[in-house]
């Protein structure tokens, strides 16, 4: 597998902002589960 050296600058400014945008999707989605289980 080759290392995060390899990768070009941009691609790599992509990819972390897609981490970035997923991780508070999830953040967000689990809240919101969260949320709907306290009104049954």
């Amino acid at each position: 597998r080759v290392g995060g050296a390899a990768q070009i600058g941009a691609m790599k400014q992509v990819a972390g902002r897609l981490r970035m945008d997923l991780a508070q999707y999830r953040e967000l989605a689990s809240f919101a589960q969260f949320g709907s289980d306290l009104d049954k």
